[in-house]
């Protein structure tokens, strides 16, 4: 088990990865040495969904801005619900050795951010997704599907 660094608090990430079968493609046979941004999106969509996230949506920004290639938002029902839906993301991606840039919100939990460089996972309280609307300001960008 490696330890991710969020805050100040010390999340374990274990190296293990149970895949369960979703409608995602078959992660499961993704090699780590070979993996896409798309193999990435398709690892945390499939995290989210297992924890139940409510209202997950990856826009394709990179035509849009220059930081980020695309942004994955998705809501939990409570702070602790997005701790869960963190952890479930950072569990997954530790399983193909991919380790987030940066975490900040975990602490507080309802507006968790998780910087994959390439990729940023908004992790929200259905109240601060609405009050910041991301997916409005980033209009430009394509959902992906």
């Amino acid at each position: 088990m490696t330890q991710h660094q969020t805050d100040t608090l010390t999340v374990p990430v274990p190296r293990s990865l149970e895949v369960e079968q979703s409608t995602l493609p078959a992660i499961e046979s993704i090699d780590p040495e070979d993996m896409h941004l798309e193999d990435v999106l398709a690892v945390i969509r499939q995290a989210l969904e297992e924890k139940k996230g409510e209202e997950i949506s990856i826009l394709d920004l990179e035509d849009v801005i220059d930081y980020t290639d695309y942004m994955v938002l998705v809501n939990g029902y409570t702070e602790l619900h997005n701790r869960a839906l963190s952890d479930a993301v950072l569990s997954a991606l530790a399983g193909y050795d991919i380790i987030p840039e940066d975490v900040q919100g975990y602490r507080r939990g309802d507006w968790i951010l998780i910087d994959l460089d390439a990729i940023v996972v908004h992790i929200f309280l259905p109240a601060l997704r609405e009050f910041y609307r991301l997916e409005e300001l980033w209009s430009g960008g394509r959902e992906v599907s």
